[in-house]
């Protein structure tokens, strides 16, 4: 994987391409960020570039063997550890499933856990990162470089090390010559802090909303409208906007504006139709997920002082909802709807989620105002 063929960050691209250029590639680092912010493509592509035969200026040139093999992830001096769902009784460790791990990624290089477990089918068993695992990394990095200069092992969610990573301490600390370990994480606050002290933090921001309403634009991912939307529910997550790209296909302010406004009026007949439209799962998480980003929208309106990058009617919309909603009843109703996405997850009654929610409005909502006025 290129550098190029990540989406921004070129902040962070900058700092690792001067660890190369300036022969100060430092042998622990954790790469932390947010999901959906390209931590693991980026880690890949430090990797890729360290080992490069025909380094470019900026980036790895694409097409050497070593870069052919790393795009593929194939590569001898390569290697990845990750949570993976295990018998208790097995000595499995991830090299039992590196060709699941390597579909995955090349699939989609962005993925989260989440899509993980879904490429493995599995939902009910917790990931973890095995004492069995911990060994096999010892192992392998005792090994002399097959044919790169650098062995590479990235780490992709170290935070399911747990106490097992113990065991590792000594080898970050003080690994064979040309060795590199890149931890990717999503919680650093969960490692071991002996862990955290042997390595070299780079933090990998999210993205900003402008970014991503521009690559979906730019892909053709979308049209205009779905670009702003999407972007906004989104919030920074480049891999949840690719995937509502695909699923967001009409107007969400306009659905959720006439929402407010039957939940303003009381109008149950209109929640009823609405419920009984809105029977795909999917449909109705991206609806809520837009009207929390609506109320979140309505809280900045009350203190910003500056434009910002959205919409004039979302503009519009959060600044009603704000003098109709009191802060403490938005709360209640952000409260209620984030509920309403936990119980979708687990299969509850759409019609009746609906139905709490229009409830949770009506009752908090003002009456001297109209939604959208």
């Amino acid at each position: 994987m290129k550098f190029s063929s990540i989406l921004g960050q070129d902040k962070v691209k900058e700092k690792l391409i001067a660890q190369v250029r300036n022969n100060r590639i430092s042998h622990a680092q954790l790469f932390s960020g947010s999901e959906g912010c390209n931590a693991l493509p980026l880690a890949v592509a430090f990797g890729q570039f360290i080992n490069c035969t025909n380094k470019q200026e900026n980036d790895s040139c694409g097409t050497c063997p070593s870069c052919n093999k790393y795009q593929q992830l194939i590569h001898p001096d390569l290697h990845f550890t990750f949570p993976f769902f295990y018998q208790d009784k097995k000595r499995e460790v991830a090299d039992d499933y590196i060709v699941e791990f390597r579909k995955a990624f090349i699939n989609n290089p962005a993925m989260s856990l989440n899509d993980w477990m879904e490429q493995m089918e599995e939902s009910t068993k917790k990931p973890n990162i095995n004492i069995f695992e911990c060994r096999n990394i010892i192992r392998k990095l005792a090994l002399k470089p097959y044919e790169a200069e650098y062995k590479v092992m990235i780490i992709w969610l170290p935070e399911f090390l747990g106490t097992e990573g113990n065991v590792l301490l000594k080898i970050i600390e003080e690994p064979p010559a040309k060795t590199l370990f890149i931890m990717v994480s999503e919680s650093p606050q969960m490692l071991l802090t002996t862990i955290i002290s042997r390595t070299q933090q780079i933090k990998i921001p999210n993205y900003n909303r402008a970014e991503l309403e521009n690559h979906l634009i730019k892909e053709n991912l979308t049209n205009v409208s779905n670009a702003k939307n999407i972007a906004l529910m989104a919030s920074g997550n480049y891999n949840k906007a690719i995937r509502l790209s695909s699923e967001v296909n009409e107007s969400l302010l306009l659905q959720v504006k006439n929402f407010f406004n039957i939940c303003f009026k009381n109008d149950t007949k209109s929640i009823v139709d609405l419920s009984e439209k809105m029977k795909d799962r999917g449909d109705m998480k991206n609806f809520l997920l837009y009207t929390l980003e609506i109320l979140r929208l309505a809280n900045i309106s009350e203190t910003q002082t500056e434009s910002n990058p959205n919409n004039e009617e979302e503009e519009k919309l959060a600044l009603t909802l704000s003098k109709l909603l009191h802060l403490e009843n938005r709360i209640k109703v952000y409260r209620t709807i984030n509920q309403a996405l936990y119980e979708i997850d687990r299969n509850g009654n759409m019609f009746l989620i609906l139905i709490n929610i229009s409830l949770s409005l009506r009752n908090n909502f003002k009456r001297d105002l109209k939604v959208g006025s």
